[in-house]
């Protein structure tokens, strides 16, 4: 009998070094999220060339009116934000519309009154996190003697804010 036992009690040894224990587990999920930041712009507001005069060159700005676009971020952290505004005319390219009749000579603008580029190139401004960052809008039509005529023109100028880095 004590030589079953002590086989009973070796083969029982023998089971759990080769067998492998039960594992009890559980699983839990982590979650979070990132809130990164957010940018908003507000174009420039009421800009007008006023009553064309035909041969003119006119320039039309917004410093002296005060009424300057701005980008405002918002952060949820003391991170570095980059930020880009571009502004183009993707529509009309580039002219001035009375109806479905252009102005001979397409629509220049600036961010500093010069360096003028035509309204369907675009221009871009870039900054660096501040609530508020003002820039600086300025649009300049020449209005041709031969070729334009009387009418109301407009064109519609889009102001995109993104977020060029953040860091």
């Amino acid at each position: 009998m004590k030589r079953k036992l002590i086989l009973v009690v070796a083969l029982a040894l023998v089971a759990l070094i080769i067998a492998p224990a039960a594992v009890l587990a559980d699983t839990t999920n982590v979650t979070g999220t990132v809130a990164g930041p957010t940018i908003t712009v507000n174009a420039p507001a009421g800009l007008s060339f006023g009553t064309f005069k035909t041969g003119s060159n006119i320039v039309a700005d917004n410093t002296t009116s005060g009424t300057q676009g701005s980008v405002v971020i918002t952060l949820n952290s003391a991170n570095t934000v980059n930020w880009q505004v571009t502004a183009v005319d993707s529509t009309n390219l580039g002219y001035m519309k009375n109806g479905s009749t252009p102005l001979f000579n397409k629509l220049s603008i600036s961010a500093s009154n010069g360096s003028w580029v035509l309204a369907n190139t675009g221009i871009n401004y870039t900054g660096t996190y501040s609530t508020g960052s003002p820039f600086s809008f300025y649009s300049n039509q020449t209005i041709d003697m031969t070729h334009d005529t009387a009418g109301s023109y407009s064109i519609t100028i889009t102001f995109t804010a993104t977020i060029s880095s953040y860091t």
